[in-house]
């Protein structure tokens, strides 16, 4: 695993902008779904996931994605004013595969939620 950190280190300016693109992209992508949800107000399927308190726990999920999308956007930032280290690198690393996780984790019921609004009538 070192071997492939001390790679990444003297690679480290074309990790940072994949991160902080991932990041800032993903932030994005949270914010459209966001603004889904107003176009699903009426859906029978939202209403239903509101009145279980489903809603609530998806949106919950989706702050603490965008806050650890912010922080992960932060945290490859910094590489570009401080020389990366091996610390350093493995921190944004794991933050980005944490912020891969949560977006996977919340996209997942949000489609759900999609696909059976759509399937109304």
């Amino acid at each position: 695993m070192d071997i492939y950190v001390q790679q990444g280190v003297k690679k480290a300016d074309g990790f940072v902008q994949v991160a902080a693109a991932f990041s800032f992209s993903m932030m994005g992508f949270m914010a459209a779904v966001m603004a889904l949800f107003s176009v699903l107000g009426q859906s029978r399927a939202l209403k239903k996931y509101k009145s279980n308190g489903l809603l609530r726990v998806l949106l919950i999920g989706i702050a603490i994605t965008l806050f650890e999308l912010a922080m992960t956007f932060i945290a490859s930032l910094q590489l570009f004013v401080v020389a990366p280290n091996h610390s350093n690198v493995k921190c944004v690393a794991l933050a980005l595969l944490g912020s891969l996780g949560m977006v996977i984790a919340t996209s997942i019921p949000m489609i759900g939620l999609q696909i059976r609004s759509a399937g109304e009538k």
